[in-house]
């Protein structure tokens, strides 16, 4: 069975993690560098390039289990590890002109 997938072409686009929750200042900014896979539109949650940062949603009570973080079609890997984490919170935000 084969899958399509649809990705949302942008240049504008960016993800970014807090290195730690004392100091906002201490974070990592990563654009898209590879704007033809920005943003990946999946049913099991937010996926941004290919892979870069992926959301996993593992059951009907949306807890978040299987995340995960690589460098591909942004500038920066915003995670040290590519190993699975968990979420506790997320933001997406769409800003349309």
């Amino acid at each position: 069975m084969l899958f399509h997938i649809d990705y949302g072409n942008t240049k504008e686009s960016f993800i970014f993690s807090f290195k730690d929750e004392e100091n906002i200042k201490n974070h990592i900014l990563s654009r898209v560098k590879d704007n033809e896979f920005a943003i990946k539109y999946r049913i099991r949650g937010p996926s941004f390039g290919l892979s870069d940062f992926n959301i996993n949603f593992s059951d009907l009570n949306m807890c978040f289990s299987n995340n995960n973080c690589t460098k591909n079609s942004y500038e920066k890997a915003i995670r040290r590890t590519e190993n699975n984490f968990s979420i506790e919170e997320y933001e997406v935000f769409q800003i349309k002109i």
